[in-house]
């Protein structure tokens, strides 16, 4: 591990939490917590991954600090122990302090949107 990073296209509407709530495991979100949609992965990345920044597709800081994998599923809803290399997945990430406004802004999207980017680095 070392250059792996993750694309993220988007967060996953709130209104389709209900899909998602068993396989990404939480009743409720934490204030902490967000879900997104991640691109086709260049790597495998496991569960507990820790993200230490995120930056845009001009590699500007956006944010800096923990960001943990906590699940993953993809489209057809089955649990993943990490991020399988060529798919495109839904994430569960847990930041150790604040979600930052960079996340927060993201549009909600479907599957096959993506209409903003930002990249989560180790």
């Amino acid at each position: 591990m070392g250059k792996e990073n993750i694309i993220v296209t988007g967060r996953f509407p709130s209104s389709d939490f209900s899909l998602v709530r068993k396989v990404l495991e939480f009743d409720v979100l934490s204030k902490l917590e967000v879900i997104v949609y991640c691109l086709y992965s260049e790597y495998e990345i496991p569960l507990g991954t820790v993200f230490n920044r995120i930056e845009n597709m001009n590699n500007q800081i956006l944010y800096e600090g923990e960001i943990k994998l906590t699940n993953v599923t993809q489209q057809y809803l089955k649990p993943f122990d990490g991020i399988p290399k060529g798919w495109k997945t839904i994430c569960k990430f847990k930041f150790q302090e604040e979600i930052p406004l960079a996340v927060i802004e993201l549009t909600e999207v479907s599957w096959d949107e993506a209409v903003s980017s930002l990249r989560f680095k180790l």
